[in-house]
């Protein structure tokens, strides 16, 4: 138990996700469209071995791992490219790691990502990356990556590319691409335990159901 002062409350973990009525949302906003029910029906084994807030858990930070990706390839393309070209690498990073993400999340890559998901990492990341292309004399580059820092980290990147994204998105994952990447992390989680799950085509039709009729209240 860690040492408190007798004047400090107690420390709360959050839930890691809350169901309602339309599916799951998770603890930084991520919204599945299914159920515990639907999961553990699906892969009750996992989720005994695992818990569903490990999974959630894990699949947000899959999720939010995009913000990260594209800030350090564009800290990276900066150290290597010019600053237009830095930008534009960046961003096609970014715009690849988030439409290939949901299909590849594993639980092996979660702690690596939290890492490079933490501020004071990419902080620290960028002040040296910046330090030395402002010692090349890289001027523009130095403007343009704090530019391209505060974009990503403020999700303005997000925003600006989210109308070219989303169709993509919807064609390639058409339960949503927060529960691909849920289904990624499960179905990786029953390979590692030789966990045998059920056809996937099964789950997708449930849940599928199940979003229907949630919207059609």
């Amino acid at each position: 138990m860690a040492f408190r002062f007798p004047w400090q409350r107690e420390e709360r973990k959050a839930p890691a996700f809350v169901e309602l009525g339309s599916g799951i949302v998770g603890a930084q906003g991520s919204r599945f469209r299914t159920t515990e029910k639907l999961l553990r029906d699906y892969a009750a084994q996992v989720l005994d071995v695992a818990g569903l807030d490990v999974l959630i858990r894990q699949a947000e930070t899959w999720i939010e791992s995009n913000v990260a990706v594209g800030v350090f390839s564009l800290g990276l393309a900066l150290s290597l490219l010019p600053w237009w070209a830095a930008i534009i690498a960046s961003i096609l990073v970014f715009a690849a790691w988030t439409l290939a993400s949901p299909g590849i999340a594993s639980p092996r890559g979660v702690g690596l990502l939290r890492v490079a998901e933490a501020p004071v990492a990419q902080a620290l990341a960028f002040v040296l990356i910046l330090s030395y292309v402002a010692s090349q004399g890289e001027l523009a580059s130095v403007w343009a990556g704090l530019s391209g820092f505060i974009a990503f980290r403020l999700g303005a990147a997000r925003i600006l590319l989210a109308p070219l994204l989303e169709p993509m998105l919807e064609r390639l994952y058409p339960l949503g691409s927060p529960d691909q990447t849920l289904r990624s992390i499960i179905l990786r989680w029953a390979i590692r335990r030789g966990i045998t799950l059920p056809g996937m085509a099964d789950m997708e039709r449930r849940a599928e159901a199940f979003w229907n009729r949630s919207n059609s209240k």
